[in-house]
C-alpha cells in the first residue's frame, strides 16, 4: 500500500503549494475576464442614429401617433410657450387645419437632419440634429424638428415653427 507520508516532504508540499496556486490564479483571472467582457456591454444598446431615423421617418409619415409619442421626449416643445405640455396636445396642435402640422412634420423631415450645436437658451445637454439641413442659419424661420441623444437613445424633443 502507498502511504500518505510522502506529501509531507518540503519539496512535494512546496510543489504541490506552487501548483493550486497557479491554478486558483489562472481561475480567478478567468473569472476576472468573464466579469469585465459582461460588465462592459449594456443590456440594451441604444439605437443607432441610422435606425432611430428610419423610425421615426415611418412614424412620421404614417403619423403613427403610439409610435411617435414613444420616441418624443418628456419635455416635448411644439410652441414657443403658450401650448399645454405633452404629446397629446402636441399632436391636437398639429391636427389644427391651420397649423398643418403633420404635413409639416413630414415635410421638414424628408430632406434628412444634420448635426447641430444649439444656442445655450435650448438647455439641450446631448447631441443634436436638427431637420431640415437649412435650418442651420441663423435667419432660418420655418419649420425644424429637433432631435436629441440622451440616456437611453435619441430623442424628439421639438417641432417648431419661427423663431
Amino acid at each position: 500500500m502507498h502511504s500518505c507520508a510522502g506529501l509531507r516532504h518540503p519539496f512535494v508540499n512546496r510543489a504541490l503549494r506552487v501548483k493550486v496556486s497557479l491554478l486558483a490564479s489562472v481561475a480567478a483571472l478567468l473569472a476576472l475576464l468573464a466579469c469585465t467582457h459582461e460588465t462592459a456591454r449594456p443590456a440594451a444598446a441604444p439605437a443607432a442614429w441610422g435606425t432611430f431615423w428610419d423610425n421615426f421617418r415611418k412614424a412620421a409619415t404614417a403619423q403613427d401617433r403610439q409610435a411617435l409619442r414613444s420616441v418624443m421626449a418628456e419635455r416635448f416643445d411644439y410652441t414657443f410657450g403658450d401650448g399645454a405640455p405633452g404629446a397629446d396636445a402636441a399632436f391636437a396642435f398639429w391636427d389644427r387645419p391651420e397649423i398643418r402640422g403633420w404635413a409639416a412634420l413630414s415635410e421638414t423631415t424628408s430632406r434628412g437632419a444634420v448635426d447641430y450645436a444649439p444656442p445655450a437658451q435650448w438647455e439641450l445637454t446631448g447631441k443634436v440634429k436638427i431637420a431640415p439641413p437649412e435650418a442651420t442659419a441663423p435667419d432660418y424661420r420655418g419649420w425644424r424638428a429637433v432631435f436629441e441623444e440622451q440616456p437611453g437613445g435619441w430623442r424628439f424633443v421639438a417641432l417648431l415653427q419661427g423663431d
